[in-house]
């Protein structure tokens, strides 16, 4: 059985490797758009390099970089126009609603912004660049010569940013390295159903799934690829695996997982353990593991000022209470109120919130 499954991952994978029709280096797709904000442009010009950011009002992710993509306009807005691509709204906001966000944001989204005409930003760009599974924030980079110099997450763009716009950047480099990571993500996809199907049935809350069975599968992958064992959609089934059969070898992958920069790696580790609470008995070992993840995952933050520090901090209180660590608790969460306190913007109902969650670590 395991022949045959390894034998069916490599014909899967063979057959679906090749790069997407859509690719770095490739000339950048035209744009069929209603535009909302800013100056219509009608064609990219050479000379001046665009950023496209696919968005969407319900995506939180999305909101937390607006205020660093204004950032970004500004400090280049003699090389570079950022344009914000709304998709995906169908079923979440009329044009209206849209623009009513667009008004509440005000100066922390101040770049140019358009919707989606017909999908076709959707089929052109996020499609054909084989990146609608990824899900948004996506960015896409389009060079002084019309060509596409990067697709990411926009958490990186500052590095590439500077590297686009000195000329320095390595766009063939960054084309063979996308490359094996879509080679990567098709092998993740051919066991995908079965790791879900093993996993086990999340309404059912007395049935665990067959953890043995995960790891045995995951194993027979990654000896087709090695590098197969840290990325996040396996790493998430192996910690969730150990977490429910073996707590030493749980706390000795979450600790590699930890030593990695890659917050998603870091969040498969807060992920897991919030969603098996409740489920299976959590052991301690894995509350202070997910605290160290919250910690690394705010250490990481590139924008600080413009994302949710203090509900990680309070996450990370909450993993110290379930773990029985009263001081740390008590530390963090009143950390998390210090923060909050400070933005001018906070909501008086979360702050009560977390002034009542002390109060009850208090009285552990």
């Amino acid at each position: 059985m395991s022949v045959l499954l390894t034998c069916n991952i490599i014909f899967l994978s063979a057959q679906s490797s090749a790069p997407p029709r859509l690719n770095i280096g490739d000339e950048a797709p035209s744009l069929n758009v209603k535009w909302v904000k800013g100056e219509p442009v009608n064609q990219f010009e050479k000379g001046t390099i665009y950023v496209l950011e696919f968005w969407a009002t319900w995506c939180k992710p999305c909101i937390e970089a607006m205020p660093h993509l204004s950032d970004l306009a500004t400090k280049y807005r003699d090389n570079v126009k950022i344009i914000g691509v709304d998709v995906f709204e169908k079923s979440y906001a009329t044009p209206e609603q849209v623009k009513q966000f667009l008004d509440t944001m005000g100066n922390r989204m101040n770049y140019y912004v358009v919707e989606d005409n017909d999908d076709f930003m959707v089929d052109n760009w996020l499609i054909a660049a084989s990146e609608q599974t990824s899900g948004i924030p996506k960015t896409f980079v389009v060079d002084q010569k019309g060509k596409l110099a990067w697709i990411g997450h926009p958490i990186h763009l500052d590095s590439v940013l500077l590297s686009v716009v000195s000329g320095s950047w390595e766009a063939d480099k960054f084309r063979v390295q996308r490359n094996r990571d879509k080679y990567l993500e098709t092998i993740e996809f051919s066991i995908k159903n079965d790791l879900k199907r093993l996993e086990g049935s999340e309404p059912l809350l007395d049935y665990l799934g067959q953890p043995d069975s995960v790891l045995y599968l995951i194993d027979s992958v990654v000896k087709i690829d090695p590098d197969l064992r840290l990325r996040p959609f396996i790493a998430g089934h192996i910690f969730s695996a150990l977490l429910k059969t073996n707590t030493e070898q749980m706390v000795e992958f979450g600790n590699e997982l930890i030593r990695t920069d890659n917050e998603d790696l870091h969040y498969v580790i807060t992920y897991y353990t919030q969603r098996l609470t409740g489920k299976i008995k959590v052991p301690k070992e894995a509350y202070f593991l997910a605290a160290k993840g919250y910690q690394k995952m705010i250490d990481l933050k590139r924008w600080p000022e413009h994302q949710a520090i203090p509900d990680l901090y309070a996450k990370m209180a909450n993993c110290f209470w379930r773990a029985k660590d009263k001081v740390n608790a008590v530390e963090v969460q009143k950390k998390a109120i210090a923060l909050i306190s400070q933005n001018p913007g906070m909501s008086q109902t979360e702050l009560s919130e977390f002034k009542s969650t002390l109060r009850r670590y208090e009285k552990m």
